[in-house]
């Protein structure tokens, strides 16, 4: 049986708890679809990439070693994660189109794979999409507006497909693992207190307006006797608010300032009566766990995930109202457990979608 050789090119190897358990969930699903395919993948870290996955990995800032990687793969797999849009920085979409590219001029197979595409706002970044996925031989997407939005720039809708996000199949390894983490943290296990965890982005909270918001909130939680949890998803990022809020909060509330496993966290958040979240994967595995959640949205893609499990978010992250988060809040916590089984219902749902990804990958690998 002849080996493929397929490179994967994503936001890997810093630390975002959200894109490595993408990338664990990928690789876990195309071993299995194709057994004998060899997987390289681009890392900012590719020792540890390497350790925690047990394939080859290349760094992913070294251009020549980009290339090399790109020249000697059969396929290139672009994904997921939300790759191509121009809203967090103004290089990141031109560095995932320019690998795309090198690997459709050196003749190579390319899959885009459950990516969310967007926003691109700048016409030229648009075009320079159009030109670039036009030639993919398959993109599959995680949500139906990044199809609409492709087709708008001028995709072929024939090779377009709609999955979901792989992090939607992660297996939900219990509660023991998170027990033990909270334990660690300072939380009794044996307490009644309802269990709040927040999934914030520091750099929303920077404003003094807007952490003096989140204050009130975990205030009004404290006097309601909940257990307030910080759980960080981008370590380097989501820290600065979380050691803030330590500092002015002290034992009053609980934080994971640790790196920890993909597993591990994913027990935290089962481990939680409902969680209050900002970033995607943050909400993507409180609804793996079974978990309720309420979404504060920064971006288009929060909104179309929540959409996706049949519910909608509070509101924008910039603008709540800190007595009304707090309401919503507390009622969400009175009916956790129609919200829990009305979650395991759409999480299967969605499941069903990914096969779509490993159907098309086999295909195009020249299977059946």
């Amino acid at each position: 049986m002849s080996r493929h050789n397929l490179l994967i090119s994503g936001y890997y190897g810093f630390g975002n708890i959200g894109d490595e358990a993408i990338l664990d969930t990928m690789v876990k699903r195309i071993q299995s679809a194709v057994p004998e395919a060899e997987l390289t993948v681009l890392s900012a870290n590719p020792e540890r990439t390497r350790s925690l996955y047990g394939i080859r990995a290349v760094e992913r800032a070294r251009p020549l070693k980009v290339l090399r990687a790109v020249w000697s793969c059969d396929t290139l797999i672009s994904g997921g994660g939300s790759l191509i849009q121009d809203v967090t920085g103004r290089l990141s979409i031109h560095y995932y189109l320019m690998i795309l590219m090198a690997a459709s001029l050196l003749g190579k197979k390319v899959m885009v794979y459950s990516q969310g595409i967007g926003p691109i706002q700048k016409p030229v970044n648009r075009v320079l999409t159009k030109w670039v996925l036009n030639r993919a031989d398959i993109i599959t997407v995680r949500e139906e507006n990044s199809k609409k939005d492709l087709i708008q720039m001028g995709i072929r809708s024939e090779k377009l497909f709609v999955t979901a996000d792989p992090v939607i199949d992660m297996a939900c390894p219990g509660k023991a693992l998170g027990e033990n983490l909270l334990k660690a943290a300072g939380l009794n296990e044996n307490s009644t207190q309802k269990r709040v965890a927040f999934a914030l982005r520091s750099k929303d909270f920077r404003e003094q307006g807007a952490y003096d918001a989140l204050c009130e909130v975990v205030n009004a939680l404290l006097r309601e006797r909940c257990a307030v949890i910080f759980v960080p998803f981008h370590f380097s990022e989501d820290l600065e608010v979380i050691r803030r809020l330590k500092v002015d909060f002290g034992d009053k509330i609980y934080t994971l300032v640790e790196r920890h496993a993909i597993q591990e966290i994913l027990s935290v958040i089962h481990s939680m009566d409902l969680l209050v979240g900002v970033r995607l994967h943050a909400l993507i595995f409180s609804a793996v766990a079974g978990t309720p959640l309420l979404a504060l949205s920064y971006d288009p893609k929060i909104d179309y995930f929540m959409k996706a499990i049949g519910q909608s978010t509070f509101g924008p992250v910039n603008a709540f109202s800190p007595e009304t988060l707090t309401q919503e809040i507390l009622f969400r916590l009175e009916k956790t457990e129609t919200d829990r089984a009305a979650l395991i219902s759409a999480v299967e749902d969605l499941k069903t979608r990914l096969d779509i990804n490993e159907r098309e990958l086999v295909k195009l690998l020249g299977g059946k």
